[in-house]
């Protein structure tokens, strides 16, 4: 009789950064409203499940925000950005 051949998966989880409409810069927060970015929203994903469940996205409009976990700055859509503007004096 012929065993079966497992068959390896892998299912790639990716909380997108940008918006499909626009692209617009994304956060997420979680149960307690904590600010997270894409990478730290999706590592909680995969070790609380209360935390998908109680997770939503939203955009960065034009509010500095930085992720609770890494402290990385959140990119916003329309917000000031002091390292693009040029020093006229």
């Amino acid at each position: 009789m012929n065993k079966p051949i497992p068959l390896q998966t892998t299912i790639v989880h990716s909380l997108r950064k940008y918006s499909f409409e626009g692209g617009y810069p994304l956060f997420y927060t979680g149960e307690h409203n904590n600010v997270h970015c894409a990478d730290c929203a999706e590592e909680c994903s995969f070790d609380d499940a209360n935390y998908v469940a109680h997770r939503t996205e939203a955009v960065n409009w034009e509010s500095e925000i930085h992720c609770d976990l890494c402290s990385e700055k959140i990119e916003s859509a329309y917000g000031y950005d002091e390292d693009s503007v040029e020093d006229e004096s």
